[in-house]
């Protein structure tokens, strides 16, 4: 078997599903944040006072922090990987969650709920997401659409939860069992482990693969041979000065080359950091320790003088790769900030989420007032789109997976017009009947989100994916808050909810357009390079 469908397999198999069950996990919990607070909107404004339309916006306020701290999600991440991200939001949310059952005013529900909780989302959701494609090459379709499903999980079943909860124990009893579910975030973070690519040979470890640059310097400098930790420690008493000796090449060339002390997915080789000494304490500080006893022993001062001048070297080298790591973020956010792709995809970020956010808040206001259904029946709809919205995510995700050469971003403009025209043709489904087809087929289309991750992947390609995926965020944050505002001001103007439908369409269409010409147009750069 070619030694590329080898790793190929290891990528797609073992701990990935782990991590496709705790980004589930955090896409369900997701929606009980985004969605579920309309079950205590009510009850906040009686205690509190309030307007229906300010209370209202605290779910925007969640939504839209959520995606605005994308940015400082990408940066954690970047620094010091998903699970230090994941776990600092699951945190914020759990904190703020528990604090808002002794809220006091709308405010206090604003800034716990609104702004603890919608940053705390941003730092889970976007390491939860980038870690994916760290795990799965291959299956990543699949695995993306599994974990993004949690969205209408969460959606379906946490309203019918919390409205239980808030009848039985208050709306403050309902937030502190809710705190304690979001708790599960900081549970789901521990499951994001960094991954470390199982080596693919078993070369002679002075055959590493690594770039140009590196193999050049590996060239100049390294003048003994690289041995392994059990020629170090292996041997009796009667054997010291050659162990002494093989430490002190082990050494030299470790202060060296500080790169292979990690282990790289460039080198596809153990590295000899990851080497355990056998009970005898730290291995570096043994071989510093019995590298220092040899030279002491031998009195080779220029050998002295060599290690010396290594070990400073090491130490900038080290110095430099912790300051190389916050550049790497800077020169990531020039490169995609330069990218003309990033602005038409803030374009499709933004007029998605306006249609989308729209279509979702409006339906149930516009079932009640335009086509007079019950209450009931309203939240039957809403139903509806969750359901279809669930099954849409998971089926795209596999039906990519199936077909390779359907491309995610095809599969995602298709799906992108369908809902359009949907919307569009909206004003005409005047009867429950069609109401229920209309929520359910747009659900589904809409379902194709799941596909947005790899998307971006494809523009950006995996290097940029985190820091691109983190920008794009707050677009999306942008368009949910501009959605409902134009559409309810259409309706302030007309008295009707038929054209707020017909402008989210519009919107709609506009993006998916814009979406495809800035495809049209990678597509051929991609060309042109090639020849």
């Amino acid at each position: 078997m070619p030694e590329q469908q080898t790793n190929d397999m290891k990528l797609d198999s073992g701990w990935g599903w782990v991590i496709v069950i705790a980004s589930f996990v955090t896409h369900t919990l997701m929606a009980a944040l985004y969605f579920a607070y309309g079950v205590f909107t009510q009850t906040w404004v009686e205690d509190f006072q309030s307007s229906a339309a300010m209370t209202a916006l605290v779910g925007s306020t969640s939504s839209g922090f959520a995606s605005m701290s994308a940015p400082l999600a990408s940066f954690i991440l970047n620094r010091w990987g998903c699970r230090t991200a994941h776990m600092i939001g699951g945190i914020f949310v759990t904190g703020g969650i528990f604090t808002c059952s002794f809220a006091q005013s709308l405010s206090h529900i604003f800034i716990f709920y609104g702004v603890f909780g919608g940053v705390g989302l941003g730092l889970c959701y976007v390491p939860a997401v980038i870690i994916l494609s760290q795990y799965f090459k291959r299956r990543r379709a699949l695995a993306v659409g599994i974990a993004s499903s949690g969205i209408g999980v969460g959606s379906f079943i946490f309203p019918l939860i919390l409205e239980y909860l808030q009848t039985e124990y208050t709306w403050r009893g309902a937030m502190l069992i809710l705190s304690a579910i979001m708790a599960h975030l900081c549970a789901g973070a521990m499951l994001l482990l960094p991954f470390k690519q199982t080596p693919s040979s078993t070369k002679s470890s002075d055959k590493f693969k690594h770039s140009d640059c590196e193999k050049q310097d590996l060239s100049k400098k390294v003048t003994a041979p690289l041995v392994s930790e059990s020629e170090v420690f292996r041997g009796d008493a009667n054997n010291n000065e050659q162990k002494r000796r093989s430490s002190f090449q082990l050494f030299r060339n470790f202060v060296r080359h500080p790169w292979m002390r990690r282990q790289s997915s460039l080198t596809g080789t153990a590295a000899l950091n990851d080497i355990q000494a056998p009970a005898f304490g730290n291995r570096d500080d043994i071989v510093l320790e019995e590298s220092l006893e040899y030279l002491n022993v031998r009195g080779d001062l220029h050998e002295k003088d060599e290690l010396k001048e290594n070990i400073v070297d090491s130490q900038a080298l080290y110095i430099s790769s912790k300051a190389n790591a916050n550049k790497n973020f800077v020169s990531q956010t020039k490169y995609i900030f330069s990218s003309p792709m990033f602005y038409f995809m803030i374009v499709n970020n933004v007029t998605m989420f306006s249609g989308m956010m729209l279509v979702f808040g409006l339906t149930p206001i516009r079932a009640t007032s335009d086509l007079g259904f019950t209450s009931e029946q309203g939240a039957i709809l809403v139903s509806v789109v969750g359901f279809t919205n669930l099954i849409g995510r998971f089926s795209w995700g596999v039906i990519s997976n199936i077909f390779p050469r359907l491309r995610p971003t095809r599969l995602f403009i298709c799906l992108r017009i369908l809902a359009a025209l949907l919307t569009l043709l909206s004003p005409f489904a005047v009867s429950f009947g069609v109401q229920i087809a209309f929520c359910a087929a747009v659900g589904l289309m809409f379902g194709s989100w799941s596909l947005y991750p790899l998307v971006v992947a494809e523009m950006f390609g995996d290097r940029f994916l985190n820091v691109a995926f983190g920008y794009l965020e707050v677009f999306d944050g942008i368009g949910s808050l501009l959605g409902p505002c134009f559409g309810g001001l259409i309706y302030d103007v007309t008295s009707s909810y038929q054209l707020s439908f017909v402008f989210a369409g519009a919107t709609l269409a506009v993006g998916t357009v814009v979406l495809a010409i800035g495809c049209k147009f990678f597509h051929n750069r991609q060309e042109i390079a090639v020849q």
